[in-house]
């Protein structure tokens, strides 16, 4: 009994430290397992975390060799794009786009000095324009096929091509802005007649603005794409505006001036005629039908359809004793002018021995007041 009973406690003893013990494991357990799992992820942690650098340097090689790779293939096209031909037609280009704002210059130059100046240039706007209707369907048509070979980096040959012409269109650009700076000067300093000035400056800056149009084009800017498209579409509204503007100012104005020399010519030519029947008859013609046969193609055309009339007088004021005894006689020519003469200085205020050629004349209805003596005609007033 007593071996038993003390057995007992020994026995409970026992288990109650076996289950401490199991109790101990269980939590060791649990940590162990607690940590591995920590471990675990951390690793996979740290597993990730390389990853990204990795992926970034593949992502960087891969962008180099594609930049190396566009390179290789820019400057192969620059060699293929670089050949004579293209080199040739891009000289082309830059040269007759020169020739043609070259052209326009002239054009404007004339254009404005007819309007503010009053110049007659019709000969020379008829010039500009022949010569801008030539120069521009060969410069665009240039442009049109260089653009479809035209290096956006341009290297080499082209490069030295494009310099040149830059360069040249810089200076001619620089030329006229100094011009327009000359006569803003001139202008301010100037007491007399101040039109020549205002005509130098309108045209040097319209000219100054053509040649940096035309630098754009030749230099291409990268970040100006637009450029290579919209010139020529440009340079043809320019040159359409300069050119309407010239054949309805000036070229209008020329022919005006051309139906008014033909009327002079014409006048000189009838009255020869008639100081020829003066001279054969001893008395002037009752009218011109009797000297029209005599008269040149233009005086028949402008005596029949009555653009030139004709009239006796009998106005003899102011003429002296020995003049009377010449047998002088007076007569009017009369025609209708649509400007008036340039040179007022052959402007007839007394009886003279002249001749009608370079005569004066106002604008509108005039007419030329002749005697004839001697066979000889002039004109008074």
């Amino acid at each position: 009994m007593n071996e038993s009973t003390t057995n007992e406690p020994e026995n409970t003893s026992e288990i109650t430290s076996q289950q401490s013990n199991n109790q101990g494991t269980g939590l060791e357990n649990h940590t162990e397992n607690s940590n591995v799992q920590d471990d675990t992820a951390n690793q996979n942690k740290d597993s990730v975390k390389p990853q990204n650098p990795e992926l970034n340097n593949l992502h960087e090689i891969q962008s180099n060799n594609d930049q190396a790779s566009e390179n290789n293939a820019q400057n192969s096209d620059n060699h293929v794009l670089n050949t004579p031909g293209n080199i040739v037609l891009q000289w082309l280009t830059y040269a007759f786009w020169g020739w043609t704002v070259l052209a326009m210059s002239f054009l404007t130059a004339a254009v404005i000095a007819y309007f503010i100046n009053d110049t007659n240039s019709a000969d020379a706007i008829v010039y500009g324009i022949a010569g801008i209707a030539v120069l521009m369907p060969i410069s665009i048509i240039c442009d049109y096929f260089y653009k479809k070979h035209e290096p956006v980096k341009k290297t080499g040959s082209a490069s030295i091509v494009m310099v040149i012409h830059a360069v040249i269109f810089a200076l001619f650009g620089v030329g006229a802005i100094i011009a327009a700076v000359f006569s803003v000067v001139a202008l301010m300093l100037a007491t007399g007649d101040t039109k020549s000035y205002y005509t130098t400056i309108f045209s040097s800056i319209i000219i100054a603005v053509l040649y940096a149009a035309v630098l754009l084009r030749t230099l291409n800017p990268r970040k100006m794409p637009w450029v290579r498209r919209f010139f020529p579409i440009s340079m043809v509204i320019v040159i359409g505006v300069i050119g309407i503007i010239g054949i309805l100012g000036p070229f209008m104005g020329q022919k005006s001036i051309k139906n008014d020399q033909m009327k002079e010519a014409a006048i000189s030519n009838v009255s020869g005629d008639i100081e020829t029947y003066v001279s054969e008859n001893k008395q002037l013609p009752d009218n011109l039908d009797t000297i029209k046969n005599n008269a040149n193609d233009d005086a028949k055309v402008l005596l029949e359809n009555g653009s030139i009339t004709y009239k006796k007088s009998s106005n003899l004021t102011g003429q002296s004793l020995a003049s009377l005894a010449n047998s002088n006689y007076y007569y009017q020519l009369c025609a209708k002018f649509d400007k008036a003469s340039k040179d007022s200085t052959n402007k007839k205020n007394s009886y003279s021995s002249s001749d009608l050629d370079n005569a004066y004349h106002d604008k509108g209805d005039y007419c030329y007041q002749i005697k004839v003596t001697n066979y000889s005609s002039s004109i008074y007033n």
